[in-house]
């Protein structure tokens, strides 16, 4: 290398500048070096960068979850009654009732064939003992309520005893 080309290589290093933005970062690095106190803030547009950065993933993982849960809610309102009847509120509470109210009719059947057959052992023990009496009136059908038909077997029963 002549000491021309030596010169002009120089010359032409001599005007390279760096980049605004580089300079303005060096220059601030530099000074909060010497003097932390002093040093403009600029890391506040980075801070708050990363502050909208982290609250919109937080409000879009809010967003899914919300979505999520209404839509197990929609599916659990409208299709688990075809899927899972069992949990159907509506329906068990429907199958409840008919099965008290199945309940209460085995009951009347009960009572009704205990106090036919206490009626009918007394007409029995009756005939065994050779007394003599007349029934006029059967014993009532299931269908008359209790206190009517305990009434007619409870009079059945005075008249028998008579």
């Amino acid at each position: 290398m002549t000491e021309e080309k030596l010169v002009k290589i120089l010359s032409e290093l001599k005007s390279i500048k760096p980049k605004s933005d580089y300079s303005k970062k060096s220059r601030v690095l530099l000074l909060s070096l010497a003097n932390p106190e002093a040093a403009p803030r600029l890391a506040t547009f980075r801070s708050v960068f990363d502050f909208l950065r982290v609250s919109a993933v937080t409000a879009f993982g809010i967003i899914l979850l919300l979505t999520i849960f209404s839509g197990v809610s929609y599916v659990n309102k409208n299709f688990s009654p075809i899927l899972l009847p069992g949990l159907d509120q509506k329906s068990v509470i429907t199958e409840a009732d008919e099965i008290n109210n199945s309940i209460d009719v085995t009951l009347k059947e009960i009572t009704y064939l205990d106090n036919s057959t206490a009626a009918t052992n007394n007409q029995i023990d009756q005939v065994a003992n050779n007394k003599k009496t007349l029934v006029t009136e059967t014993v009532p059908t299931p269908t008359s309520t209790n206190s009517q038909y305990d009434q007619k077997i409870n009079d059945l029963l005075e008249k028998a005893s008579q």
